[in-house]
C-alpha cells in the first residue's frame, strides 16, 4: 500500500514506525526529509503542557507554522497578534493628527487675537505719576489726615493737601499734611476754589460761580500762591494740563463753551476757541486736544497749538460705540454680537482719517487712574492682544492669553485668583493693587503673592504716585510707601 500524506501534513514522532529504514512512504516533492532523533535539541519537548507542539521553521524549515509563534524551550505560546502595514499606517496618521490638532489650539488664537502680548513692549506715554510708586513693593504705612476730602499728593510725594467746605459758612479750606508723619504744616481760607488740577508741585484751581474769575496757583509745599485773572466768568469747569500749560473749558448751558489754554509760567492766555456745551471732558493728546461729551457720544479734535477746530463736533455711531484717545489717533469700539463676540475696532488719526480697522476680542485695557494722564498709541491697537496693565515703560505686566481667558501676571504667567480685579500698578510694574470684595484691597507682586491688604469701603485712588481713600465718617487715609 502506498501512503500520501498531502502537502501540509506534519509528522509527529509518535507516528513513526520503530524500523525508519524500513518505512519509506513516498513523499512529494515539496515536502522535506523528516528529523533524525540526533538532529533534535537537548531541551526538545515535543508536547509541552498546555497545548499541542509545532515544530518552528526556525529549526523544522517547512514543518512547523510562521517564525516566532512557538518556543522551542517550553516558553508560553505569544498570544499578541502581530499589526498589519494598514494598521500602522493608520496609527501613526492618527498621532500626526493629534499633534495637528494640539499645535492649532495654540496657534489659532495667536493669529486671530495676537495671542499672549507678554513679550510686547506698548508705547504708552504720559506722566510717571500716573502710576503707584515704586515703594509699595516693601508696603505701606496708613496716615489719616484731618477732615476734608483729598485734592492731590505732591509729585514729589512730600505732601497731602485736602479741602473742607464750611456750607453754613460759605467758605472752604485747604490744608496741606507733611508726608509721612500726616502733620498739618500749612492752612489756607479766602481761596475761592472747587476744581483743582496737580501739575508737578503745584496745585492749580478755580471757583465754580459767575464771579469767580481767578485761577489760583498754590504752591503745596508751603501752601502760598498766585493769582490769575481769567477773561472769562465760568459756571462749570473742566482742568487738564501738561508740564507746560494748562487748558480749562468753560461751560454754559446759555452761552455754550469755551476752551483755552493758560501757559503756566506766565499766566497769560494764549487762545480761546467755542465749543458746544456739551463737550465737558477734554485731554492734551500729541499736539491736539481730544473733547468729547460726557456720555461718550460725541467728541471734536482741537489743535493744541493755536486752538483751531481739526475734526468739528462728530457723533459716534451705534448705541455701543465706545471711544478712547491715543497719544496719536483714537479708536472707536462696536461691541460684537452673534456668534462673533470680537469686537471691530476703528483706528483713526488725530485728524479723522481712517487708519485700519481689526477685530478684537479687546483692546489694551484703559485704567480709570490713566485716564487723561497716559495714552496708548495706533500701532498699539493694531498690534492686537488683550492687555491689562501696563507699567510705565509700556511693558506688559498682566494680560490674557486669549480672549475670555483667565488674567495672569507676567512674565511668569502666574493666574490671578479668582474674584480679585487688578486696577493699578507701579511705575515700575513690581506691585499690583487688587480689589477684592466691597470692604477689601490688596497689593500683591508680579507672582500674584500678597504683600498687604487694603481694609475699605471707600474706591482707593491713585494720586501722583500715592494710595489714597476717603474714611466713611469723613477724613481722608494716605498709604504712604515703604516699610
Amino acid at each position: 500500500m502506498t501512503w500520501n500524506p498531502g502537502p501540509n501534513y506534519v509528522p509527529r514522532p509518535e507516528d513513526w514506525p520503530p524500523d525508519l529504514d524500513a518505512w519509506a512512504p513516498e513523499r512529494p516533492a515539496s515536502v522535506p526529509e523528516p528529523p533524525t532523533e540526533a538532529s533534535l535539541p537537548e531541551t526538545f519537548h515535543p508536547e509541552p503542557e498546555g497545548g499541542n507542539w509545532t515544530a518552528p521553521s526556525e529549526q523544522f524549515d517547512g514543518y512547523g507554522p510562521a517564525a516566532g509563534e512557538a518556543d522551542v524551550r517550553g516558553a508560553p505560546l505569544r498570544t499578541t497578534p502581530r499589526l498589519g502595514r494598514g494598521v500602522k499606517l493608520l496609527l501613526a496618521a492618527l498621532g500626526v493628527l493629534v499633534v495637528l490638532v494640539i499645535v492649532a489650539i495654540i496657534a489659532i488664537p495667536r493669529v486671530l487675537y495676537g495671542g499672549n502680548p507678554a513679550d510686547r513692549q506698548l508705547t504708552v506715554t504720559g506722566s510717571q505719576s500716573a502710576w503707584m510708586n515704586n515703594g509699595y513693593l516693601a508696603g505701606f504705612r496708613a496716615v489719616d489726615l484731618g477732615a476734608g476730602t483729598l485734592v492731590a499728593v505732591s509729585e514729589s510725594g512730600s505732601v497731602a493737601v485736602t479741602s473742607q467746605t464750611m456750607l453754613e459758612e460759605q467758605r472752604t479750606v485747604l490744608r496741606g499734611y507733611s508726608l509721612p508723619d500726616g502733620a498739618e504744616i500749612w492752612s489756607r481760607e479766602g481761596l475761592s476754589c472747587s476744581v483743582y488740577s496737580a501739575l508737578g508741585d503745584t496745585l492749580h484751581c478755580f471757583g465754580l460761580t459767575p464771579m469767580d474769575t481767578k485761577l489760583y496757583l498754590v504752591d503745596m509745599a508751603t501752601g502760598e500762591d498766585r493769582t490769575i485773572e481769567l477773561s472769562v466768568q465760568p459756571s462749570s469747569l473742566e482742568v487738564v494740563g501738561s508740564d507746560a500749560s494748562l487748558l480749562i473749558s468753560r461751560v454754559s448751558i446759555e452761552t455754550g463753551g469755551v476752551l483755552f489754554s493758560v501757559p503756566v509760567a506766565d499766566g497769560a492766555q494764549a487762545w480761546s476757541t467755542p465749543i458746544p456745551a456739551s463737550m465737558t471732558r477734554c485731554e492734551l493728546l500729541s499736539g491736539a486736544v481730544g473733547c468729547r461729551t460726557s456720555t461718550g457720544d460725541r467728541f471734536m479734535i482741537l489743535d493744541a497749538t493755536t486752538g483751531a477746530i481739526r475734526v468739528p463736533e462728530t457723533a459716534l455711531a451705534g448705541d455701543l460705540a465706545l471711544l478712547n484717545w491715543l497719544s496719536d489717533g483714537f479708536s472707536i469700539t462696536q461691541a460684537g454680537s452673534g456668534m462673533d463676540a470680537r469686537n471691530q475696532v476703528q483706528l483713526f488719526d488725530l485728524d479723522a482719517n481712517p487708519v485700519e480697522t481689526v477685530r478684537h476680542a479687546a483692546v489694551p485695557g484703559f485704567p480709570d487712574g490713566l485716564r487723561g494722564r497716559a495714552h496708548y498709541s495706533l500701532a498699539d491697537l493694531q498690534a492686537r492682544g488683550d492687555v491689562v496693565l501696563v507699567d510705565g515703560e509700556g511693558n506688559v505686566v498682566a494680560s490674557r492669553p486669549r480672549p475670555g481667558s483667565d488674567v495672569r501676571y507676567q512674565p511668569g504667567n502666574e493666574r490671578v485668583d479668582e474674584g480679585a480685579l487688578p486696577q493699578a500698578v507701579s511705575a515700575d510694574g513690581s506691585v499690583v493693587l487688587e480689589w477684592i470684595n466691597l470692604s477689601s484691597w490688596r497689593l500683591v507682586d508680579r507672582s500674584g503673592t500678597e504683600l498687604q491688604t487694603i481694609d475699605t469701603t471707600s474706591q482707593v485712588v491713585v494720586s501722583n504716585g500715592f494710595l489714597a481713600y476717603d474714611k466713611p465718617n469723613g477724613g481722608v487715609t494716605v498709604l504712604v510707601p515703604g516699610a
